[in-house]
Protein backbone atom coordinates (compact mmCIF):
# COMPACT_ATOMS: atom_id res chain seq x y z
CA UNK A 1 0.00 0.00 0.00
CA UNK A 2 1.15 3.91 -1.04
CA UNK A 3 0.13 4.44 2.87
CA UNK A 4 3.11 2.37 4.06
CA UNK A 5 5.39 4.64 2.47
CA UNK A 6 4.47 8.01 3.11
CA UNK A 7 2.95 7.38 6.59
CA UNK A 8 -0.22 8.00 5.85
CA UNK A 9 -1.72 4.73 7.54
CA UNK A 10 -4.46 4.79 10.58
CA UNK A 11 -2.58 5.69 13.63
CA UNK A 12 -0.93 2.63 15.06
CA UNK A 13 -3.70 1.11 18.10
CA UNK A 14 -6.05 2.09 16.51
CA UNK A 15 -7.88 0.18 14.00
CA UNK A 16 -8.68 1.04 10.53
CA UNK A 17 -11.12 -0.52 9.01
CA UNK A 18 -11.23 -0.40 5.01
CA UNK A 19 -12.49 2.77 4.16
CA UNK A 20 -10.08 4.26 5.84
CA UNK A 21 -7.15 2.64 4.83
CA UNK A 22 -8.72 3.65 0.95
CA UNK A 23 -9.15 7.15 1.92
CA UNK A 24 -5.17 6.92 3.14
CA UNK A 25 -4.06 5.65 0.47
CA UNK A 26 -5.73 8.01 -2.66
CA UNK A 27 -4.13 10.66 0.18
CA UNK A 28 -0.85 8.59 -0.82
CA UNK A 29 -1.27 8.56 -4.54
CA UNK A 30 -2.46 11.82 -5.07
CA UNK A 31 0.87 12.88 -2.68
CA UNK A 32 2.81 11.26 -4.92
CA UNK A 33 1.37 12.74 -8.63
CA UNK A 34 2.25 15.93 -7.60
CA UNK A 35 5.57 15.10 -6.49
CA UNK A 36 8.05 17.77 -8.95
CA UNK A 37 10.11 14.45 -10.06
CA UNK A 38 9.33 11.07 -11.21
CA UNK A 39 8.61 8.40 -8.78
CA UNK A 40 8.39 4.06 -9.25
CA UNK A 41 7.52 1.56 -5.98
CA UNK A 42 8.95 -1.90 -7.37
CA UNK A 43 9.71 -5.16 -5.36
CA UNK A 44 13.13 -5.68 -4.23
CA UNK A 45 13.73 -9.36 -4.76
CA UNK A 46 12.62 -9.07 -8.77
CA UNK A 47 11.50 -5.41 -9.93
CA UNK A 48 8.51 -6.01 -10.12
CA UNK A 49 6.40 -2.40 -10.88
CA UNK A 50 4.27 -1.74 -8.21
CA UNK A 51 3.57 1.89 -8.58
CA UNK A 52 4.79 5.11 -11.06
CA UNK A 53 3.38 8.67 -10.81
CA UNK A 54 2.12 10.16 -13.88
CA UNK A 55 6.00 12.14 -14.41
CA UNK A 56 7.56 8.15 -14.25
CA UNK A 57 5.23 7.54 -16.75
CA UNK A 58 5.87 10.36 -18.93
CA UNK A 59 9.86 9.56 -18.71
CA UNK A 60 9.83 5.98 -19.48
CA UNK A 61 7.10 6.39 -21.98
CA UNK A 62 4.36 3.66 -20.03
CA UNK A 63 1.50 5.97 -19.88
CA UNK A 64 -1.35 3.54 -20.16
CA UNK A 65 0.16 0.10 -19.80
CA UNK A 66 -0.41 -2.40 -17.35
CA UNK A 67 2.32 -2.09 -14.87
CA UNK A 68 1.96 -5.44 -13.92
CA UNK A 69 3.45 -6.96 -16.76
CA UNK A 70 6.41 -4.17 -16.49
CA UNK A 71 9.47 -4.75 -14.34
CA UNK A 72 11.68 -1.43 -13.06
CA UNK A 73 15.00 -3.64 -14.55
CA UNK A 74 14.11 -3.34 -18.05
CA UNK A 75 13.92 0.88 -17.67
CA UNK A 76 17.90 0.21 -16.85
CA UNK A 77 19.87 0.55 -19.55
CA UNK A 78 23.48 -1.17 -17.55
CA UNK A 79 21.94 -3.79 -16.09
CA UNK A 80 25.65 -3.84 -13.61
CA UNK A 81 24.77 -0.05 -12.60
CA UNK A 82 21.22 -1.06 -11.21
CA UNK A 83 23.00 -4.42 -9.27
CA UNK A 84 25.48 -2.24 -8.09
CA UNK A 85 22.86 0.48 -6.71
CA UNK A 86 21.02 -2.54 -5.27
CA UNK A 87 24.11 -3.86 -3.58
CA UNK A 88 24.34 -0.48 -1.71
CA UNK A 89 21.02 -0.25 -1.11
CA UNK A 90 21.34 -3.46 0.87
CA UNK A 91 24.13 -2.16 2.64
CA UNK A 92 22.66 1.09 3.63
CA UNK A 93 19.13 0.72 3.07
CA UNK A 94 19.25 3.82 1.06
CA UNK A 95 20.97 5.60 -1.88
CA UNK A 96 21.23 9.05 -2.60
CA UNK A 97 22.69 11.17 -5.60
CA UNK A 98 23.29 8.37 -7.62
CA UNK A 99 23.86 9.10 -11.51
CA UNK A 100 22.66 5.60 -13.87
CA UNK A 101 21.87 5.12 -17.04
CA UNK A 102 18.30 4.47 -18.07
CA UNK A 103 16.35 3.41 -20.98
CA UNK A 104 12.76 4.38 -21.60
CA UNK A 105 10.12 2.15 -23.50
CA UNK A 106 11.45 3.52 -27.00
CA UNK A 107 14.92 2.66 -26.61
CA UNK A 108 16.15 6.49 -25.76
CA UNK A 109 18.85 5.92 -23.41
CA UNK A 110 19.74 8.95 -20.59
CA UNK A 111 21.21 9.40 -17.74
CA UNK A 112 18.93 10.28 -14.44
CA UNK A 113 19.95 11.29 -11.06
CA UNK A 114 18.75 8.84 -8.44
CA UNK A 115 17.73 8.54 -4.92
CA UNK A 116 16.29 4.95 -3.57
CA UNK A 117 15.13 3.56 -0.32
CA UNK A 118 14.07 0.43 0.88
CA UNK A 119 10.49 0.51 2.44
CA UNK A 120 7.53 -2.27 2.79
CA UNK A 121 4.85 -1.77 0.04
CA UNK A 122 1.86 -4.48 1.82
CA UNK A 123 3.67 -7.71 2.72
CA UNK A 124 6.48 -7.29 0.00
CA UNK A 125 10.06 -5.43 0.47
CA UNK A 126 10.26 -2.64 -1.98
CA UNK A 127 11.94 -0.10 -3.51
CA UNK A 128 10.97 3.55 -4.03
CA UNK A 129 12.70 5.31 -6.12
CA UNK A 130 12.74 9.36 -6.90
CA UNK A 131 14.80 10.44 -10.15
CA UNK A 132 15.01 13.39 -12.79
CA UNK A 133 16.28 13.52 -16.32
CA UNK A 134 19.88 14.72 -15.66
CA UNK A 135 20.84 14.11 -19.74
CA UNK A 136 20.98 16.97 -21.08
CA UNK A 137 23.24 18.22 -18.02
CA UNK A 138 25.63 15.26 -18.38
CA UNK A 139 26.40 16.31 -22.46
CA UNK A 140 26.86 19.81 -21.34
CA UNK A 141 29.16 18.64 -18.40
CA UNK A 142 31.07 16.57 -20.96
CA UNK A 143 31.15 19.42 -23.16
CA UNK A 144 32.61 21.47 -20.84
CA UNK A 145 35.08 18.86 -19.41
CA UNK A 146 36.17 18.24 -23.04
CA UNK A 147 36.92 22.41 -23.15
CA UNK A 148 38.69 22.65 -20.40
CA UNK A 149 40.85 19.42 -21.26
CA UNK A 150 41.73 21.36 -24.24
CA UNK A 151 42.56 24.60 -22.68
CA UNK A 152 44.85 22.38 -20.23
CA UNK A 153 46.19 20.92 -23.05
CA UNK A 154 46.99 24.34 -24.41
CA UNK A 155 48.31 25.36 -21.25
CA UNK A 156 50.53 22.50 -21.00
CA UNK A 157 52.28 23.64 -24.07
CA UNK A 158 53.19 26.91 -22.83
CA UNK A 159 57.27 27.67 -21.36
CA UNK A 160 56.68 28.06 -17.32
CA UNK A 161 59.14 29.40 -16.00
CA UNK A 162 60.61 27.93 -12.60
CA UNK A 163 63.30 29.97 -10.24
CA UNK A 164 64.39 28.05 -6.67
CA UNK A 165 65.31 30.78 -4.02
CA UNK A 166 66.51 29.95 -0.40
CA UNK A 167 64.15 30.85 2.91
CA UNK A 168 66.04 34.58 2.16
CA UNK A 169 65.23 34.88 -1.43
CA UNK A 170 68.16 34.84 -2.82
CA UNK A 171 68.22 32.40 -6.38
CA UNK A 172 69.66 28.85 -6.51
CA UNK A 173 68.41 28.25 -9.60
CA UNK A 174 66.43 28.80 -12.69
CA UNK A 175 65.92 26.16 -15.67
CA UNK A 176 65.86 26.64 -18.70
CA UNK A 177 62.41 28.26 -19.70
CA UNK A 178 63.10 30.57 -17.60
CA UNK A 179 66.37 31.52 -19.17
CA UNK A 180 65.02 31.91 -22.43
CA UNK A 181 61.80 33.69 -21.16
CA UNK A 182 64.26 36.57 -19.91
CA UNK A 183 67.26 36.23 -21.72
CA UNK A 184 69.76 35.80 -19.10
CA UNK A 185 71.68 32.95 -17.57
CA UNK A 186 72.03 32.36 -14.14
CA UNK A 187 74.83 34.30 -13.12
CA UNK A 188 73.58 37.09 -14.87
CA UNK A 189 70.47 36.44 -12.67
CA UNK A 190 72.20 35.86 -9.73
CA UNK A 191 74.24 39.16 -10.11
CA UNK A 192 71.44 41.27 -10.56
CA UNK A 193 68.62 42.51 -8.07
CA UNK A 194 66.61 40.03 -9.72
CA UNK A 195 63.48 42.23 -8.70
CA UNK A 196 64.21 45.28 -9.91
CA UNK A 197 65.08 43.16 -13.47
CA UNK A 198 61.57 41.89 -13.56
CA UNK A 199 60.41 45.63 -12.02
CA UNK A 200 62.24 48.17 -13.15
CA UNK A 201 59.48 50.79 -12.41
CA UNK A 202 60.09 51.94 -8.95
CA UNK A 203 56.27 52.59 -7.96
CA UNK A 204 54.93 49.39 -9.96
CA UNK A 205 57.84 47.21 -7.78
CA UNK A 206 56.75 48.03 -4.45
CA UNK A 207 53.31 47.40 -5.33
CA UNK A 208 54.57 43.94 -6.90
CA UNK A 209 56.95 43.41 -3.89
CA UNK A 210 53.82 43.50 -1.49
CA UNK A 211 51.63 41.19 -3.99
CA UNK A 212 54.55 38.80 -3.82
CA UNK A 213 55.64 38.76 -0.03
CA UNK A 214 51.53 37.66 0.18
CA UNK A 215 51.81 34.73 -1.61
CA UNK A 216 55.14 33.75 -0.12
CA UNK A 217 53.57 34.05 3.40
CA UNK A 218 50.03 32.61 2.42
CA UNK A 219 52.20 29.58 1.01
CA UNK A 220 54.17 29.24 4.22
CA UNK A 221 50.37 29.43 6.09
CA UNK A 222 49.34 26.74 4.10
CA UNK A 223 52.19 24.43 4.60
CA UNK A 224 52.64 24.97 8.88
CA UNK A 225 48.67 24.33 8.71
CA UNK A 226 49.16 21.07 6.45
CA UNK A 227 52.27 19.85 8.60
CA UNK A 228 55.89 20.13 7.65
CA UNK A 229 55.94 17.00 5.84
CA UNK A 230 53.72 18.60 2.94
CA UNK A 231 54.21 21.53 0.40
CA UNK A 232 52.29 25.04 0.71
CA UNK A 233 51.42 26.65 -2.85
CA UNK A 234 50.06 30.14 -3.05
CA UNK A 235 46.94 31.52 -4.83
CA UNK A 236 47.75 32.46 -8.39
CA UNK A 237 49.18 36.47 -8.83
CA UNK A 238 49.18 37.96 -12.75
CA UNK A 239 51.46 41.09 -12.43
CA UNK A 240 53.24 42.93 -15.66
CA UNK A 241 57.02 41.73 -15.45
CA UNK A 242 59.55 43.02 -18.14
CA UNK A 243 61.45 40.17 -19.97
CA UNK A 244 64.84 40.73 -22.39
CA UNK A 245 64.10 38.37 -25.31
CA UNK A 246 63.76 37.97 -27.68
CA UNK A 247 63.32 42.04 -27.06
CA UNK A 248 63.03 43.99 -24.36
CA UNK A 249 58.91 44.52 -23.54
CA UNK A 250 56.77 44.22 -20.55
CA UNK A 251 54.68 40.71 -20.18
CA UNK A 252 51.51 39.37 -18.45
CA UNK A 253 53.57 36.50 -16.22
CA UNK A 254 51.14 34.44 -13.94
CA UNK A 255 53.32 33.99 -10.55
CA UNK A 256 52.61 30.73 -8.11
CA UNK A 257 54.82 30.52 -5.11
CA UNK A 258 55.45 26.96 -3.64
CA UNK A 259 57.31 26.78 -0.28
CA UNK A 260 58.99 23.52 0.02
CA UNK A 261 60.61 24.17 3.60
CA UNK A 262 64.21 24.31 2.98
CA UNK A 263 63.76 26.44 -0.68
CA UNK A 264 60.73 27.70 -2.24
CA UNK A 265 59.70 27.70 -6.12
CA UNK A 266 58.21 30.04 -7.76
CA UNK A 267 56.74 29.35 -11.15
CA UNK A 268 56.52 32.24 -13.37
CA UNK A 269 54.12 31.26 -16.36
CA UNK A 270 53.92 34.00 -19.85
CA UNK A 271 49.84 34.22 -20.36
CA UNK A 272 50.30 37.58 -22.64
CA UNK A 273 49.03 35.23 -25.52
CA UNK A 274 46.53 33.73 -23.41
CA UNK A 275 45.30 37.08 -22.29
CA UNK A 276 45.02 38.18 -25.48
CA UNK A 277 43.13 35.36 -26.96
CA UNK A 278 40.89 35.25 -23.83
CA UNK A 279 39.74 38.45 -24.62
CA UNK A 280 39.46 37.57 -28.28
CA UNK A 281 37.32 34.55 -27.62
CA UNK A 282 35.18 36.91 -25.32
CA UNK A 283 34.59 39.53 -28.06
CA UNK A 284 34.02 36.32 -30.25
CA UNK A 285 31.51 34.89 -27.13
CA UNK A 286 29.73 38.07 -27.27
CA UNK A 287 29.12 37.92 -30.92
CA UNK A 288 28.11 34.37 -30.12
CA UNK A 289 25.70 35.20 -28.09
CA UNK A 290 24.03 37.92 -29.91
CA UNK A 291 23.58 35.56 -32.98
CA UNK A 292 22.19 33.07 -31.13
CA UNK A 293 20.01 35.88 -29.39
CA UNK A 294 18.75 36.87 -32.76
CA UNK A 295 18.34 32.71 -34.16
CA UNK A 296 16.32 32.02 -30.89
CA UNK A 297 14.61 35.38 -31.35
CA UNK A 298 13.38 33.89 -34.80
CA UNK A 299 13.13 30.88 -33.76
CA UNK A 300 10.50 32.14 -31.39
CA UNK A 301 9.03 34.05 -34.44
CA UNK A 302 8.62 30.87 -36.47
CA UNK A 303 6.71 28.73 -33.63
CA UNK A 304 4.78 31.50 -33.27
CA UNK A 305 3.79 31.73 -36.81
CA UNK A 306 3.87 28.12 -37.06
CA UNK A 307 0.58 28.13 -34.45
CA UNK A 308 -1.40 31.36 -35.60
CA UNK A 309 -3.84 31.68 -38.32
CA UNK A 310 -1.84 34.53 -40.80
CA UNK A 311 -5.59 36.12 -41.33
CA UNK A 312 -6.59 36.42 -38.12
CA UNK A 313 -4.19 36.39 -35.95
CA UNK A 314 -5.66 33.61 -33.81
CA UNK A 315 -4.50 30.53 -33.25
CA UNK A 316 -5.13 27.80 -35.91
CA UNK A 317 -6.25 24.47 -35.49
CA UNK A 318 -2.87 22.79 -35.17
CA UNK A 319 -2.34 24.72 -31.72
CA UNK A 320 -5.64 23.60 -30.27
CA UNK A 321 -5.12 20.14 -30.98
CA UNK A 322 -1.94 20.83 -29.08
CA UNK A 323 -3.30 22.48 -25.85
CA UNK A 324 -7.04 21.58 -25.40
CA UNK A 325 -5.72 18.24 -23.95
CA UNK A 326 -3.43 19.76 -21.09
CA UNK A 327 -6.35 22.35 -20.59
CA UNK A 328 -8.30 19.49 -20.18
CA UNK A 329 -6.24 16.92 -18.04
CA UNK A 330 -5.57 20.67 -15.83
CA UNK A 331 -9.91 21.00 -15.24
CA UNK A 332 -9.91 17.41 -14.31
CA UNK A 333 -7.34 17.45 -11.69
CA UNK A 334 -8.61 20.56 -10.38
CA UNK A 335 -12.30 20.30 -10.96
CA UNK A 336 -13.22 23.44 -12.83
CA UNK A 337 -15.43 23.85 -15.69
CA UNK A 338 -14.29 24.48 -20.02
CA UNK A 339 -16.72 25.28 -21.96
CA UNK A 340 -15.99 24.91 -26.03
CA UNK A 341 -17.82 26.99 -27.98
CA UNK A 342 -17.88 26.20 -32.16
CA UNK A 343 -19.09 29.78 -34.21
CA UNK A 344 -19.92 29.75 -38.28
CA UNK A 345 -20.51 32.40 -40.02
CA UNK A 346 -24.32 32.15 -41.96
CA UNK A 347 -24.59 31.78 -45.79
CA UNK A 348 -20.82 32.35 -45.67
CA UNK A 349 -20.32 30.39 -49.17
CA UNK A 350 -23.49 32.90 -50.21
CA UNK A 351 -21.14 35.84 -49.13
CA UNK A 352 -18.12 34.49 -51.12
CA UNK A 353 -20.11 33.70 -54.46
CA UNK A 354 -21.92 37.12 -54.35
CA UNK A 355 -18.66 39.46 -53.35
CA UNK A 356 -15.68 37.26 -53.42
CA UNK A 357 -12.85 35.72 -51.37
CA UNK A 358 -11.42 39.14 -50.55
CA UNK A 359 -14.86 39.95 -49.21
CA UNK A 360 -14.83 36.82 -47.08
CA UNK A 361 -11.66 37.19 -45.82
CA UNK A 362 -12.34 40.65 -44.51
CA UNK A 363 -15.31 39.17 -42.80
CA UNK A 364 -13.63 36.53 -41.61
CA UNK A 365 -10.90 39.13 -39.90
CA UNK A 366 -13.41 41.65 -38.98
CA UNK A 367 -15.27 38.12 -36.66
CA UNK A 368 -11.62 37.93 -35.43
CA UNK A 369 -11.17 41.36 -34.25
CA UNK A 370 -14.48 40.89 -32.10
CA UNK A 371 -13.07 37.71 -30.38
CA UNK A 372 -10.40 38.96 -29.36
CA UNK A 373 -11.84 42.20 -28.00
CA UNK A 374 -14.63 40.50 -26.01
CA UNK A 375 -12.48 37.07 -24.69
CA UNK A 376 -10.54 37.35 -21.13
CA UNK A 377 -6.96 36.57 -20.26
CA UNK A 378 -6.75 32.63 -20.54
CA UNK A 379 -9.72 32.05 -23.41
CA UNK A 380 -8.58 30.19 -26.41
CA UNK A 381 -9.42 31.88 -29.67
CA UNK A 382 -8.81 29.38 -32.86
CA UNK A 383 -9.40 29.55 -36.15
CA UNK A 384 -10.90 26.04 -37.37
CA UNK A 385 -10.84 25.99 -40.33
CA UNK A 386 -12.29 28.67 -43.54
CA UNK A 387 -15.47 30.53 -41.20
CA UNK A 388 -15.43 27.86 -38.30
CA UNK A 389 -14.06 28.79 -35.30
CA UNK A 390 -13.46 27.45 -31.74
CA UNK A 391 -13.42 29.00 -28.24
CA UNK A 392 -11.98 27.25 -25.09
CA UNK A 393 -13.34 29.45 -21.98
CA UNK A 394 -11.59 27.78 -18.96
CA UNK A 395 -13.43 27.80 -15.63
CA UNK A 396 -16.46 29.26 -17.42
CA UNK A 397 -19.80 27.51 -16.96
CA UNK A 398 -22.87 27.18 -19.22
CA UNK A 399 -24.90 30.51 -18.12
CA UNK A 400 -21.93 32.25 -18.08
CA UNK A 401 -20.72 31.00 -21.70
CA UNK A 402 -24.40 31.45 -23.10
CA UNK A 403 -24.37 35.37 -21.89
CA UNK A 404 -20.99 35.69 -23.23
CA UNK A 405 -21.73 33.90 -26.93
CA UNK A 406 -24.88 36.20 -27.07
CA UNK A 407 -23.06 39.37 -26.36
CA UNK A 408 -20.45 37.71 -29.33
CA UNK A 409 -23.09 37.55 -31.59
CA UNK A 410 -24.90 40.86 -31.46
CA UNK A 411 -21.77 42.31 -31.88
CA UNK A 412 -20.69 40.72 -34.73
CA UNK A 413 -24.41 41.09 -36.33
CA UNK A 414 -24.10 44.77 -35.53
CA UNK A 415 -20.70 45.64 -36.99
CA UNK A 416 -20.86 45.66 -40.94
CA UNK A 417 -17.90 45.01 -42.71
CA UNK A 418 -17.07 47.95 -45.61
CA UNK A 419 -15.84 46.24 -48.50
CA UNK A 420 -15.22 48.75 -51.15
CA UNK A 421 -18.72 50.13 -52.06
CA UNK A 422 -20.57 47.42 -50.28
CA UNK A 423 -21.53 46.79 -46.73
CA UNK A 424 -21.60 43.57 -45.65
CA UNK A 425 -23.53 42.34 -42.73
CA UNK A 426 -23.26 38.50 -41.76
CA UNK A 427 -24.72 36.77 -38.38
CA UNK A 428 -23.36 33.91 -36.68
CA UNK A 429 -24.88 30.48 -35.62
CA UNK A 430 -23.14 28.91 -32.47
CA UNK A 431 -22.90 25.52 -30.60
CA UNK A 432 -21.87 25.42 -27.00
CA UNK A 433 -20.67 22.36 -25.34
CA UNK A 434 -19.39 21.99 -21.57
CA UNK A 435 -16.69 19.85 -19.80
CA UNK A 436 -17.51 17.84 -18.42
CA UNK A 437 -21.40 17.33 -19.05
CA UNK A 438 -21.29 17.27 -22.84
CA UNK A 439 -17.98 15.16 -23.06
CA UNK A 440 -14.53 14.16 -21.38
CA UNK A 441 -11.89 14.70 -24.07
CA UNK A 442 -11.25 16.95 -27.03
CA UNK A 443 -12.82 14.87 -29.73
CA UNK A 444 -16.16 14.55 -27.62
CA UNK A 445 -16.85 18.06 -26.79
CA UNK A 446 -16.35 19.32 -30.38
CA UNK A 447 -18.41 17.06 -31.78
CA UNK A 448 -20.77 17.76 -29.12
CA UNK A 449 -20.39 21.55 -30.04
CA UNK A 450 -20.38 20.95 -33.68
CA UNK A 451 -23.89 19.09 -33.20
CA UNK A 452 -25.16 21.44 -31.05
CA UNK A 453 -23.91 24.19 -34.05
CA UNK A 454 -25.95 22.10 -36.51
CA UNK A 455 -28.68 22.20 -34.52
CA UNK A 456 -28.67 26.14 -34.65
CA UNK A 457 -27.92 26.02 -38.41
CA UNK A 458 -31.35 23.71 -38.66
CA UNK A 459 -32.90 26.10 -36.75
CA UNK A 460 -32.82 28.89 -38.58
CA UNK A 461 -29.34 30.28 -38.04
CA UNK A 462 -28.17 33.56 -36.73
CA UNK A 463 -28.66 31.80 -32.97
CA UNK A 464 -27.02 29.28 -30.47
CA UNK A 465 -27.68 25.84 -29.06
CA UNK A 466 -26.29 23.84 -25.78
CA UNK A 467 -25.12 20.40 -26.29
CA UNK A 468 -26.74 17.29 -25.59
CA UNK A 469 -25.95 15.96 -22.04
CA UNK A 470 -23.87 12.34 -22.00
CA UNK A 471 -25.84 9.53 -21.06
CA UNK A 472 -25.23 8.22 -18.07
CA UNK A 473 -24.00 5.14 -19.13
CA UNK A 474 -23.19 4.86 -22.59
CA UNK A 475 -24.28 1.65 -23.92
CA UNK A 476 -21.51 1.67 -27.03
CA UNK A 477 -19.62 4.38 -28.96
CA UNK A 478 -21.90 6.24 -31.34
CA UNK A 479 -21.05 5.44 -34.78
CA UNK A 480 -23.23 8.37 -36.85
CA UNK A 481 -21.25 10.89 -38.46
CA UNK A 482 -21.92 14.46 -37.89
CA UNK A 483 -23.11 16.34 -40.89
CA UNK A 484 -20.82 19.40 -42.71
CA UNK A 485 -21.73 22.88 -41.74
CA UNK A 486 -21.89 25.44 -44.45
Amino acid sequence: MLTDLLDLAPEHGRPGDSADIDTADARARALLEVFPVPVTVSRLSDGALFYCNRRAEDLLEIRGLDLHNLASTSFYAHQEERAEMIQELLLAGQVTDKDLRFRSRSGREFWAHLSAQRCRFGDEEAIIVSFHDVHQQRIVAEATRSREAFLRSLFDALPIAVIQTDQQGRIEFINHACQALFGLSLHEFRRRDWWRTLFPDKDYRTFASEHLTRLTNQARKRRNQVGNGANGSSDRMELKAVCYHPRREERDLEFVYVDMGSHGLWTLVDITEQNSAERSLLAANLDLQQQLAENQRLQAQLREQAVRDPLTGLFNRRYLDEILDGELARARRQGYPVTVVMLDIDHFKRLNDTYGHQAGDEVIRRLGGTLRRNSRTGDLLCRYGGEEFILVLPNMGLDDAQTRCEELRRSFASEPVLFGEHLLSATLSGGIALFPGHGTTRDELIQAADAALYAAKAAGRNRLRLAEALPAIPLEPSTTAVPQQC
